[in-house]
């Protein structure tokens, strides 16, 4: 069993992230928290990876805001 935590900080050195109030920043955070496990030969693993970006902020420079929201990722892998 293994547990993987990161986290790290996007910084496009101009005011880009708009808030719905008119507040603006040039920075975010971004952090996955991630469980692996090797069982019949592959290492599974599950993510949980979050912004402390808003969706106003998101949909400013990503052009939509759910991609900046809490989401969990499954994954599978194997080495040879």
């Amino acid at each position: 069993m293994g547990l993987d935590l990161r986290v790290g900080r996007g910084d496009v050195k101009d005011p880009a992230y708009w808030s719905g109030s008119g507040d603006n920043r040039d920075a975010y955070y971004e952090w996955e928290a991630k469980l692996t496990r090797e069982f019949v030969g592959v290492t599974w693993g599950l993510s949980y990876i979050d912004t402390d970006l808003s969706q106003s902020e998101c949909a400013s420079w990503y052009g939509y805001g759910d991609l900046c929201t809490a989401t969990v990722v499954g994954s599978v892998s194997k080495t040879f």
